[in-house]
């Protein structure tokens, strides 16, 4: 009757796991916006006019639908160490929708803790995600749902590249970035 909270997803059907990570990718895509909005606000508090427009030129491709340069989102990587993207200087607000959009739902103390411990997950999987090789198109789907990429018309090449591309960045993130 609840397959989602009575089961573990081992003894879901394929159909039941498509199902239910489209469900929790929708309910992802509610706090995006948010997230988006206020790192938009913030793009006049950079002080490098290079800088400003690199980031704008970056979140221009993100807000049309379109994946920017993996290289170009590297040469930001400064501005989501401190200020003003850093964790450290998020609101709570955005902490919030940040929280949710990974399923962290029911935190109401220790958010920048819990989002660090998640970060340190994501790129432990991250480091050995081909490390094997032999990844079924089930795992890729999964990997790439985990990372906030709806695949379901996505086919196993694209998948595969799209998770080459987030491990490149992933790979230049280090986790001592993430001053808390």
């Amino acid at each position: 009757m609840f397959p989602k909270q009575l089961l573990s997803s081992h003894y879901w059907t394929i159909q039941q796991r498509i199902k239910f990570s489209v469900d929790d990718h929708r309910r992802k895509l509610y706090h995006y916006r948010p997230l988006f909005r206020s790192l938009q606000k913030h793009l006049d508090s950079i002080e490098s006019p290079y800088t400003r427009e690199k980031c704008r030129y970056v979140f221009t491709r993100l807000g049309s639908g379109t994946h920017p340069n993996v290289d170009d989102i590297i040469e930001l990587k400064p501005l989501f160490i401190e200020r003003p993207f850093g964790l450290r200087a998020l609101s709570q607000q955005h902490l919030v929708h940040l929280c949710r959009t990974h399923g962290l739902r029911r935190i109401f103390l220790f958010k920048r803790r819990r989002l660090f411990q998640h970060i340190t997950f994501i790129q432990a999987m991250d480091a050995h995600l081909f490390d094997n090789n032999n990844l079924s198109f089930e795992q890729l789907r999964q990997a790439c749902f985990l990372r906030g990429l709806n695949p379901i018309n996505l086919t196993q090449q694209e998948m595969f590249d799209w998770l080459r591309q987030w491990q490149q960045i992933s790979k230049n993130v280090d986790g001592m970035y993430f001053h808390l």
